[in-house]
């Protein structure tokens, strides 16, 4: 299973949701559900949504959830699997539809999500990492689910912004770009003065506090060039350099050392090392690296060894004296991280009800009097044309509003606001403490199976009724009772 497709919808955003959701492909609209939103007006709702957040190209998203021939699953789980991942990716504050198409040779999942958060109002960015992201959540609901996943590594190292090639087409622009900034940097007295050098040359430019792209407009370039796919010497800053030193040469060694530098510091400077936890013993009988290199085996003999050192610590620090009073803790711990797993998962699900209660909630409020209104008014009047989304928007909350038996005599959506903070307040607790609780097991586990190798013993398989003993540190001992 694996994350196909994502791309930007710009317009037609009702023709997109209408032919994700077309009967045919979806078993009669039975495997057709939404978020924030309802599906016959989801299209207006997230416009309404996105004018509140003002300009911007990108109305929506369009995602292609696809799963392996080879899974075995059914419609109904596969929807239910993509509103899973809607709502870890999505994270309760986007209004999206998910359609589940049975359509062809293979199960899959589309799924549109506005670009506008209904909560902060925020646009929804996807820089290449973000989407790394997103494949991360994907596989994870995917194992969780039991079904396969793609594996993405290639083993190649990827370009650098500055080893960045593209089509010939590409080069070709990039190369009238470079040749445009070498000679406006040599005349140019000022930054600003770059600019007005470039613009008088046919150039259009946009930039950011880091960035800057120009366009050949007047030659018929169509698509803006980020100045630093064409070299080091070109981004914002250097340009800036260049112009006030003319004789300032920025090659790719300084851009090198520059990003290293900036990796330095965008992690605190040059970091100790955290220690690492228990690993587990290694069965070198077993290993076949081990059995062709001698030096591989030496390599793990010594983890083996400082692994067994580690775990007789443990047990000393924290007064194990058994196999069963280890057995406790572990088991203690496990139902305390499932305990909070729960908790987290409860916290998370009302939360995302809440999210969605606030907007309805304020979409009722807000329309109420034009739908009260509207009512009075005669069948073809100017007014009900004028207001016509206000009016279907307070239909959409009123039905939601019914279907979930809230009393809408007085919404307090201000009280609804702070419960939400506090449910984020909460849930970021929940996350270190699951966090902590997860590594805590672990540990624990892998202090189990070493000690379990250490007496001998095949895990799970057979026991031995008798009593061994475990060397601790200066001549000690441990009574493993098994």
């Amino acid at each position: 299973m694996a994350v196909s497709k994502i791309k930007p919808i710009k317009s037609t955003l009702k023709k997109a949701i209408d032919y994700i959701c077309n009967p045919g492909k979806t078993e009669n609209g039975d495997l057709v559900s939404s978020f924030g939103c309802s599906v016959p007006a989801a299209d207006l709702e997230m416009q309404m949504t996105g004018e509140k957040a003002g300009s911007g190209s990108r109305i929506a998203y369009h995602l292609i959830q696809s799963f392996s021939p080879d899974d075995d699953i059914t419609p109904e789980k596969a929807h239910e699997i993509g509103r899973e991942f809607a709502d870890c990716m999505l994270d309760g504050k986007y209004e999206y539809v998910i359609a589940t198409h049975v359509d062809k040779g293979h199960i899959h999942n589309h799924i549109i999500f506005n670009a506008t958060s209904f909560v902060d109002y925020k646009k929804y960015h996807m820089p290449s990492w973000h989407k790394n992201k997103m494949f991360n959540i994907n596989d994870k609901v995917c194992r969780d689910n039991g079904l396969s996943v793609i594996e993405r590594k290639t083993g190649k190292k990827g370009k650098s912004w500055y080893q960045y090639e593209g089509t010939d087409d590409d080069k070709a622009w990039r190369d009238k770009i470079k040749d445009a900034i070498d000679a406006a940097v040599k005349e140019a007295e000022s930054y600003e003065d770059f600019l007005r050098i470039m613009e008088m040359e046919g150039f259009d430019h946009e930039e950011t506090n880091t960035l800057l792209r120009f366009r050949a407009t007047s030659e018929g370039q169509v698509k803006f060039t980020r100045t630093k796919t064409i070299g080091p010497a070109y981004t914002k800053d250097v340009i800036k350099r260049r112009i006030e030193d003319k004789d300032f040469v920025f090659t790719e060694e300084k851009a090198k050392t520059r990003d290293t530098e900036k990796r330095k510091n965008a992690s605190g400077g040059s970091r100790r090392k955290p220690e690492k936890g228990i690993n587990l013993i290694v069965d070198i009988s077993k290993n076949i690296k081990a059995q062709q290199s001698r030096g591989y085996e030496h390599a793990l003999v010594m983890a083996n060894i400082n692994a067994m050192v580690k775990t007789m610590n443990y047990l000393e620090q924290h007064g194990l004296t058994t196999e069963g009073e280890l057995d406790r803790q572990l088991e203690e711990n496990r139902l305390m991280r499932d305990e909070l797993t729960g908790k987290l998962d409860t916290v998370e699900k009302e939360r995302k009800m809440l999210s969605e209660k606030i907007k309805y909630s304020q979409n009722y409020v807000k329309y109420k009097k034009v739908a009260a209104r509207a009512k009075r008014e005669t069948a073809g009047s100017s007014f009900l044309a004028e207001h016509k989304e206000e009016i279907l928007l307070f239909n959409v909350a009123e039905i939601y509003m019914k279907k979930n038996g809230i009393d809408t005599s007085f919404l307090d959506i201000r009280q609804m606001i702070d419960q939400h903070k506090q449910y984020l307040e909460e849930r970021k607790i929940l996350n270190a403490e699951v966090k902590e609780t997860k590594e805590k097991v672990k540990e624990l586990e892998h202090v189990k199976s070493n000690v379990e190798k250490i007496l001998g013993e095949r895990t799970g398989t057979e026991s031995v009724k008798n009593k061994k003993t475990v060397p601790k540190k200066k001549g000690k001992s441990t009574e493993m009772e098994i």
